[in-house]
């Protein structure tokens, strides 16, 4: 099964995350640019994800620094939320699409 969200974000100068969460299950998640109009910069990601390594246990929780270093794709056996995010300056215009694959 997958779910996904596109987005388009014509606002200059701005970094952005969405979360997205589920129950814990098999997860692969991805995020995709799919194309940039006008001469400014834009990026896209997974700025970070949560998982339960045990199905009583805590959540343990995984970030990454700023989008420059946010992975284009994830994958854990239990993940529990997904937060996907874009960053865009200097008035670019772009389309993004955000997927969440379970099994």
């Amino acid at each position: 099964m997958a779910s996904y969200s596109h987005l388009v974000a014509p606002i200059e100068n701005q970094t952005r995350t969405h979360e997205y969460n589920f129950a814990p299950s098999e997860i692969v998640a991805q995020a995709s640019l799919n194309g940039v109009v006008d001469p400014g910069r834009a990026a896209t990601g997974i700025a970070g994800y949560r998982y339960r390594p045990h199905p009583d246990g805590a959540e343990m929780e995984v970030k990454f620094p700023a989008y420059d270093w946010w992975p284009s794709t994830v994958h854990h056996t239990r993940m529990s939320s997904v937060t996907f995010g874009y960053s865009i300056y200097d008035s670019s215009l772009f389309q993004t699409l955000w997927n969440v694959f379970f099994w």
